[in-house]
């Protein structure tokens, strides 16, 4: 683009003609300046044509140059031409203002100028030629550029001139002919070849063939020889015309010459693509380019070469699927990143990938389905390690392994992408609620966490990660407290001796009680009831009616907070005594004390007859009659039916954990089907044989046979050994002591059978009780 700038030693047209005309000396050769065979110097002016007021001395130019002057000596051998008489390497200066040539020294009138300007621009050059080519010059320089310009126009001379340039047009100067420039002999210091000649360009921004392609295109193609230059330049001299004046006076009358700089209307570049003007549409050829130009790609396409006969071109081709170019004036297509897709050609941008799909790779067409029962959290997803655990369902396989999905089941909460490892640490990469958790009232262990058991209260398994009991509960199912603890209903205490001596206390206050019982429950048999028969009977239907409120409460309902903390109450009406620090005096283990509470009721009927036997060694009268202990043993029976019964039952009442095992209710460190509670069923078992179905099948067998013994006056000790069947009850209904004794036995029954089974519970149960309202 542009042109060549050059410069050189020049002489006018009319010297070079003069020498061509007279002799035929070429003085545009420089060896035609070679003074041993031709003498040029008679074609110009010398010295003395020069006024010194317009040149410069020397030691106002380059001759004071000392390196350069030391170059020159070692170039040429020439060293009468520097002077180092003062210490410093210089030119040495003729008459004070010139230097001459070594051929002409001797003889200075024969020497013709060579004109320069400035401090002598390319002096030592011409210094050098001038001995080297045995050239008879002196170096001239002018003082001021007024005298530079003038000099030449007014003496016979060569002069430094440079092309393009107006200055020196009306001498029609030729530039002198030197050997070709040789790079590696002037970068040693030798200057004796021609100048490089030097591109004169201009200049535009970096983005230029980005951002006007055609303008770039123009520009590029733009070239004009040295005359021509020389002519608009001339033009402008001659004129005086603005630049943009005599450039656009060539382009009208040269239009041949730059016509062929214009761009192809078909010759698109990067970043355009060929288009049908008639129909709008993008081409991908130009076999027709009437209608063809060049316009940008659009969004959704990318500019493609394309080579033919015309030469090259672009096109504009439409993204293939797995790709897309939102910005338009592409020279590709971008592949959708990971997470997204498309699936048609000539898009914009890229789908993401929707819930439940991925896609890992780049410039895909289509995207992954996540593993079997995950999905992911929303859209987009860029890797299978996003595909989590649908809601309802856990990761059972290692973090670097593809999700593996179980259903959480009964007692965990498992959100979107729940997993073991999530699961155990508490903490979940997704945020809070995210979190899978173990629901408040379950338990399970660190290593088997899908392994879960359902706490028999809620309040000791608090949830959250595995084994975290409430209150300082320890074991499975947080069932017990530690050792030499109890709980006392919101945490576990160390046991106290204060503890301790009330609950002896009360072992010697039963065992005391059992002997005030044979003096109370033995009145004398009236025929109306006396206060005390009826406030007896009161308090033993009282009694009776708190067992079946308790056996009630017993069963597994989840009760309205406003009545279970008034039903645990009533636990204690059957002999449910662990809330109240049983286990200081007792044992840590629940099978001891389950036989603890076994052993009460054989323990007191061992004590009656003890006492009985004991009482033999007393005075008659305060002597125990036989007949009237038996009543009072039966007394005691009764009472406790019910909750010698439901004591019993509990080794055998069950609750199913989600995970299938089972373990006992009262009891739930106890696991059903192992050694320990068949140890307790075995102490339930004979409890339940020898003193529930015992008595039952004693009080039975007395009830069937009590009108006969009344009629006989040799069994009435008999009658009075079990008055505890008939006393609240009239002679007629003597019958319904054994009737009433089944209450309490089948409403725990029906706990025991159906343990899992609420709804059926309160059926059962409530179908017991009304049978008994309507038969009462």
């Amino acid at each position: 683009m542009g042109y060549q700038g050059i410069s050189g030693q020049y002489i006018s047209h009319e010297v070079i003609e003069t020498a061509y005309a007279q002799e035929g000396l070429t003085l545009v050769f420089y060896r035609s300046h070679n003074a041993s065979w031709t003498n040029p110097s008679r074609y110009f002016d010398n010295i003395s044509a020069f006024n010194t007021e317009n040149i410069k001395f020397c030691n106002e130019t380059r001759l004071m140059n000392s390196k350069a002057m030391e170059q020159y000596a070692r170039v040429t051998g020439d060293w009468d031409g520097i002077d180092n008489s003062s210490g410093t390497v210089v030119g040495k200066c003729f008459q004070g203002h010139y230097w001459f040539a070594p051929v002409c020294r001797a003889n200075p009138m024969t020497c013709y100028p060579v004109i320069t300007a400035g401090p002598g621009y390319a002096y030592e050059h011409f210094m050098q030629r001038a001995a080297v080519f045995n050239m008879p010059v002196v170096m001239v320089v002018a003082k001021l550029w007024s005298d530079y310009i003038a000099l030449p126009t007014q003496v016979k001379s060569s002069f430094y001139w440079w092309e393009p340039d107006p200055t020196f047009l009306s001498l029609d100067a030729h530039k002198m002919i030197y050997p070709d420039f040789d790079s590696s002999a002037h970068r040693a210091g030798i200057l004796t070849t021609d100048y490089e000649a030097v591109s004169i360009d201009k200049y535009a921004s970096a983005d230029l063939k980005a951002l006007a392609p055609e303008v770039y295109e123009v520009l590029s193609q733009f070239n004009m020889d040295l005359k021509t230059v020389n002519k608009l330049t001339g033009d402008q001299a001659d004129t005086g015309d603005a630049p943009e004046v005599v450039a656009c006076r060539w382009l009208q009358a040269n239009k041949d010459h730059w016509e062929s700089w214009l761009p192809d209307k078909t010759k698109c570049f990067p970043q355009f693509g060929l288009y049908d003007e008639l129909t709008g549409q993008f081409v991908q050829d130009r076999s027709d380019p009437t209608s063809l130009t060049c316009r940008v790609c659009a969004s959704g396409f990318y500019s493609s070469h394309l080579k033919d006969d015309a030469g090259v071109t672009y096109v504009c081709k439409p993204c293939a699927p797995g790709s897309a170019q939102p910005s338009g004036a592409a020279l590709k297509c971008e592949p959708c990143p990971t997470g997204e897709y498309q699936d048609k050609n000539g898009s914009t941008s890229c789908k993401r990938c929707g819930q439940g799909k991925y896609q890992d790779a780049k410039g895909q067409t289509q995207c992954k389905e996540c593993p079997a029962a995950t999905t992911t959290l929303g859209l987009g997803s860029a890797s299978v390690f996003e595909c989590g655990c649908e809601p309802g369902r856990i990761n059972i396989a290692n973090e670097t392994d593809l999700p593996k999905c179980t259903p959480c089941g009964e007692g965990l909460s498992c959100p979107f992408s729940s997993s073991l490892e999530t699961l155990k640490l508490g903490t979940a990469p997704l945020g809070e609620q995210y979190q899978p958790a173990l629901r408040r009232g379950f338990y399970c262990t660190m290593d088997s966490p899908l392994v879960v058991f359902k706490c028999v209260e809620d309040s000791f398994c608090p949830g959250g990660v595995p084994e975290v009991c409430s209150g300082g509960r320890v074991g499975m199912i947080c069932a017990e407290c530690p050792t030499g603890m109890t709980w006392t209903g919101s945490e576990c205490t160390a046991c106290d001796p204060s503890t301790s001596s009330l609950w002896w206390c009360c072992v010697l206050l039963f065992f005391c009680a059992l002997i005030g019982g044979y003096y109370i429950m033995n009145p004398k048999i009236d025929a109306i009831a006396t206060a005390r028969q009826t406030w007896g009977v009161s308090v033993g239907l009282a009694i009776m009616w708190l067992q079946t409120v308790a056996i009630i409460a017993m069963m597994t309902v989840e009760w309205p907070s406003s009545v279970s903390g008034s039903l645990s109450v009533m636990h204690l009406f059957i002999l449910d005594v662990d809330s109240l620090s049983f286990s200081c005096i007792a044992s840590d283990q629940a099978s001891a004390r389950y036989i603890a509470k076994v052993l009460v009721f054989p323990t007191a009927m061992a004590w009656m007859c003890a006492l009985f036997f004991i009482s033999k060694c007393l005075p008659k009268s305060l002597q125990w009659r036989p007949a009237t202990t038996a009543n009072t043993i039966g007394h005691y029976m009764q009472a406790s039916f019910a909750i010698m019964s439901t004591v019993a039952l509990q080794s055998m009442t069950c609750y199913v954990h989600p995970n299938g095992s089972y373990s006992l209710v009262k009891y739930s460190s106890i696991t059903c089907g192992e050694g320990e509670q068949a140890t307790m069923m075995a102490a339930g078992v004979s409890l339940l044989i020898v003193c529930v179905v015992g008595f039952l099948a004693i009080a039975t067998y007395a009830t069937v046979a009590l009108p006969s013994w009344s009629s006989d006056r040799m069994f009435h000790h008999r009658v009075q050994s079990f008055n505890f069947l008939t006393f609240r009850f009239r002679l007629d209904k003597w019958w319904f002591g054994i009737p009433l004794l089944l209450r309490g036995p089948l409403m725990s029954l029906v706990v025991t059978c159906a343990t899992n089974f609420p709804a059926a519970q309160v059926c059962l149960n409530s179908l017991i009780l009304t049978i008994y309202i309507v038969i009462q």
